[in-house]
């Protein structure tokens, strides 16, 4: 079984400690405290900055934070295997403690696969008919 996507980056982070110094060509200051790691359910920090955060790279406008979540189900869904697993959703984090639990159940575009089917993705449209089935 490949490894999962947690113990993959528990195992680069591990590797942060171990890092040489590193100098900055332009102002010559050295960092020397890694980046603190993510650990969920843990007093995780709130988001980064205060304020809109609009013109900010590390901050998702409105939100603050994107929430990865996989999903391992227990029974093998129809078309997919035991070590199969799937990605549940990306969620936007208020900052807050809150989330948008609902969007738009509207598609924003009703012609998926015809679209895929056109730029010749069908290795992608396999993949979605196999992983996201519809419900």
């Amino acid at each position: 079984m490949a490894p999962s996507l947690r113990a993959i980056l528990q195992n680069l982070s591990s590797l942060l400690p171990h890092l040489l110094t590193i100098q900055t060509p332009i102002t010559n200051n050295i960092l020397t405290t890694p980046p603190t790691t993510y650990e969920s359910l843990s007093g995780a920090p709130k988001c980064p900055i205060d304020g809109s955060g609009q013109n900010a790279c590390c901050h998702v406008y409105p939100s603050g934070r994107l929430l990865l979540t996989q999903f391992w189900d227990d029974t093998v869904h129809v078309g997919g295997a035991e070590e199969d697993w799937t990605v549940h959703g990306l969620w936007p984090d208020s900052c807050d403690e809150s989330y948008k639990a609902f969007y738009g159940m509207t598609p924003q575009f009703d012609n998926i696969t015809d679209i895929l089917k056109y730029y010749g993705q069908d290795d992608l449209l396999a993949s979605m008919e196999r992983y996201w089935v519809a419900a």
